[in-house]
């Protein structure tokens, strides 16, 4: 109960007053003693909370969808800066083809495919303003995914990067050994090793080649390096001349 509260609290896809209400009916399976430990654990910031009230019907309505293979068609909102410098909340109605609900980094996303495209697409829930469940039979997910049975949502958020998506790709790595346990942590202990000496090893996997991922090898400066495909080489070269420019032009 004490990791549910947590939870909870941390997860920014719930609002402020929905977090009260849950941890509260969490914490009515507690004694008074043990709910006196738990409130002094973890707090959570109003700011780092959304502000739709209607995240639990959202999900409801998406996950029935998802159940009976139905279209629906959502209102989706996102900020931007206007003229006026004012951030203002901009929305667009999309029909999607809903495959999968996943909790990452903090957010909930919907898995789908917009039925004008044919690859697949992550969608905010917590930016999700309306929904509503079409009579049109959701487009099946073995069109524009590699999956074929059943959609494999462990497999398919293992190989991206900050829910970016992008196009698969096998990267080989040449990793220094001070980093084992980051990439052990983000790719699992199942990844292909090989070249491995006192210092360094390489390693292979499979991984959506996308911005995020560009950001992540660059995160690790010299300790890690891509060793193909040169596609990727190159974004990562264009991003570091770009920040270079952007420094150089100060």
């Amino acid at each position: 109960i004490y990791l549910l509260c947590d939870a909870v609290r941390s997860a920014k896809f719930i609002s402020a007053k929905k977090t009260r209400e849950l941890v509260k009916k969490l914490q009515d399976m507690l004694s008074i003693a043990q709910v006196e430990k738990n409130d002094k654990s973890v707090w959570f910031s109003l700011d780092d909370k959304c502000a739709n009230e209607d995240i639990y019907y959202i999900i409801d309505v998406i996950s029935d969808a998802i159940k009976n293979h139905k279209q629906i068609k959502v209102v989706y909102s996102s900020r931007v800066l206007d003229g006026s410098r004012e951030i203002v909340k901009k929305s667009k109605e999309m029909i999607i083809n809903p495959y999968a609900l996943t909790w990452q980094d903090d957010f909930y996303y919907l898995i789908g495919n917009h039925c004008k495209y044919d690859n697949l697409l992550h969608l905010r829930v917590d930016r999700i303003d309306k929904v509503e469940i079409l009579e049109e039979k959701a487009r099946h997910f073995s069109e524009v995914s590699e999956y074929t049975d059943f959609f494999d949502v462990a497999d398919y958020t293992n190989k991206l990067f900050g829910m970016y998506s992008g196009e698969l790709e096998e990267v080989e790595f040449c990793c220094s050994r001070d980093i084992v346990e980051q990439v052990f942590d983000r790719f699992s202990e199942n990844i292909f090793i090989k070249n491995v000496t006192d210092k360094k090893f390489n390693f292979t996997v499979k991984a959506a080649v996308s911005e995020a991922l560009v950001t992540w090898v660059i995160n690790y400066g010299e300790k890690l390096r891509v060793v193909k495909p040169e596609a990727l080489q190159q974004k990562i070269l264009q991003r570091v001349n770009a920040v270079l420019e952007n420094y150089g032009k100060g």
